[in-house]
Formats: C-alpha cells, structure tokens, sequence
C-alpha cells in the first residue's frame, strides 16, 4: 500500500467514525499513517486537486449551562475531509458496509446483554443504542442511560411486592 492509499484509508475511517465530527488535521494523518508531514501535505493538496477532499476550518462556540456558567470553552478546527466525489469510491462503500455491521452487531450485543440480566427490553429503537455506541459509550454507560428501559421487569417485580 502506498502512501497516498494509506491517507486515502485513514481518511474514509474518520469520516465513518461518527465521534469525529470534525476534519482531521494533517498532522494527525501523519501520525496515524507514519508518513512525513511534508508528504502528507503534499499528497492532500494533489487530492484537493482532484476534487476528493477538502479543507475546511471553523469555530465552535462556548457552551453555558442554564445558569449561565460556562460548561465548554469554544475551539477553532481545522482539517481535511472528505467530498462526495470522494465517497464514491469502491473502498469507501466497502469500508461503510464494514462500519455498518460492526455497529449492527453491537446493538445484537445490547440485546444479548438485557437477556442475561432477565430484563424486558421495551421500545428502544436500534438507532438509539446505535448512537450512543458510535457516541464510544460502552454497554454498562449505556444501561445507564436507560435504566426504566432495561430494568423495568425488575421495577416491576418490586411494585407488585409491596
């Protein structure tokens, strides 16, 4: 694998990586590529050229809480990211279909988890654990967040004893 498809593939995994909402600095792609900055600098700008990606820089504004305190300091990014001229791509697709399974296979996995617990697992739609997986939450955080979800048999059970 060259180098360029080496930056080609870091690049299809971040845009599918949906905890990276932003582009990706080059040096990152560096680092993960272990290529030369210089090299990598220039291989983006020949894509560029070629329409598959972009540059693009921006600014995310300070978040404040309901008392007005501040919760997050805003950040300027800037990075490389990918076009649509550079999705359709065979290796984008397959790389896609991939990320799909592996993300479909986790929510089977949160299923499997509420059955060993013995727990009734209500209308919770797969695209809400999906998300909370591509969020990097793990399966403990998730049953965290939907604890009248996933424990509500018990809850239930403890109702009825009183």
């Amino acid at each position: 694998m060259n180098e360029k498809e080496k930056i080609l593939r870091e690049l299809y995994n971040e845009s599918l990586d949906y905890m990276c909402w932003y582009p990706v600095p080059a040096t990152c792609i560096s680092k993960f590529t272990k290529v030369s900055l210089y090299k990598t600098k220039k291989i983006l700008h020949n894509l560029q050229d070629e329409g598959i990606v972009k540059f693009k820089r921006g600014y995310v504004s300070d978040r404040f809480s309901y008392e007005g305190e501040l919760e997050e300091e805003g950040f300027f990014y800037c990075g490389w990211e990918l076009t649509e001229k550079g999705k359709d791509n065979d290796l984008y697709k397959k790389l896609k279909k991939e990320y799909d399974e592996e993300m479909d296979k986790m929510g089977r996995d949160f299923n499997d988890f509420c059955q060993k617990l013995n727990c009734e697992v209500k209308k919770v739609t797969d695209e809400m654990i999906i998300d909370y997986y591509k969020k990097g939450y793990s399966i403990e955080q998730i049953a965290h967040f939907f604890p009248s979800v996933i424990f509500e048999r018990k809850r239930t059970k403890l109702a009825n004893d009183k």
